[in-house]
């Protein structure tokens, strides 16, 4: 039965090109679930837990705390690395703010070639300006920057200190919440409490648009979006992994930016 088990899952690996995925759909059959996060791979019988300042539904992982952008980030991880044949015990990755559902992950995956950088003390391994990163050229085969780039005034110095320490043909993958087609942005707004009604959050310098896609490209990065659409093409599985929020689908988009 072990052996049945084992072909079926890595049947479905390829079919999927996720591991994650995979374990799930036959552990959906074993065992009905309301929810399953990709990420540390918990099911159970309950939703994810409601949150946010808008009391997002589904939203929460309780286990590994989780928001639905990191799930479907994570999604796109796997798609990417495991469609790719990637070798990630040789690979170095530099992670910025990193968020404490992915940082054992990518411990474990990447060993000694994982390194974080954020700008507080204490946050992660390295404090590290964004805009000024302390590390050689070429020195990075991937970069994870999540929900980074709408605090830094400069943005285009930041995304080209990103380019500068990737290796070429090296990846970034970059997510920042969107609304509409076109960034709204104005560095003379300080207020807090205009931020917040017009950026989203008090310490937000822009709301960035789709058009996000042409700042990265005019860095010199070619640059690919992805959706949880793209990713699941089933509705009703997209919302057991928790990544179909319509509340929430300005955040549920990946900008996979290639240097060339």
């Amino acid at each position: 039965m072990k052996m049945i088990f084992k072909k079926i899952v890595q049947l479905l690996k390829y079919i999927f090109n996720s591991p994650t995925l995979a374990h799930f759909t036959v552990g959906l059959v074993c065992s009905p679930t309301k929810s399953f996060c990709p990420i540390c791979q918990n099911g159970n019988r309950f939703s994810f837990i409601c949150s946010g300042r808008l009391r997002r539904p589904n939203s929460v992982c309780p286990v590994c705390g989780s928001f639905e952008r990191h799930r479907f980030i994570w999604l796109c991880f796997e798609n990417y690395w495991f469609k790719n044949g990637i070798d990630k015990t040789e690979i170095t990755l530099l992670h910025f703010a990193p968020e404490s559902c992915f940082k054992q992950k990518f411990h474990r995956l990447f060993g000694a070639g994982y390194m974080t950088g954020d700008i507080t003390p204490g946050r992660a391994k390295k404090i590290v300006d964004i805009t000024n990163i302390g590390f050689p050229d070429e020195s990075y085969h991937y970069i994870v920057c999540n929900h980074v780039l709408e605090h830094i005034p400069d943005d285009k110095r930041a995304l080209s200190e990103l380019y500068r320490v990737l290796k070429k043909g090296g990846t970034a993958f970059l997510s920042v919440p969107i609304r509409g087609e076109t960034t709204d942005e104005d560095l003379s707004v300080v207020d807090p409490a205009e931020r917040t009604k017009r950026f989203g959050q008090y310490d937000h310098v822009r709301y960035y648009g789709l058009d996000f896609k042409n700042r990265i490209e005019n860095t010199g990065f070619s640059v690919s979006i992805f959706t949880p659409g793209d990713v699941i093409k089933n509705e009703k599985i997209r919302i057991l992994l928790g990544i179909n929020n319509t509340n929430t689908m300005e955040d549920n988009i990946l900008f996979i930016a290639t240097k060339k």
